[in-house]
């Protein structure tokens, strides 16, 4: 987060508007990082679901 962009904030509206977060489990675990309530960790299986359940897919 910086005072341009406050990313917090927007993953606060983001999940308030029914958005869904999903990290890479295997790229949180190489960078020992835990998953959140925010932020759950997945897999293959849980990507392949998102996708064919979604109307639109962003990725970055």
């Amino acid at each position: 987060s910086s005072d341009q962009f406050d990313i917090s904030k927007q993953v606060e509206k983001f999940l308030e508007s029914g958005g869904e977060i999903v990290a890479c489990g295997t790229c949180m675990a190489i960078r020992e990082q835990k998953s959140g309530k925010e932020c759950p960790a997945g897999g293959i299986e849980d990507l392949y679901n998102l996708i064919a359940d979604s109307d639109k897919v962003v990725t970055f």
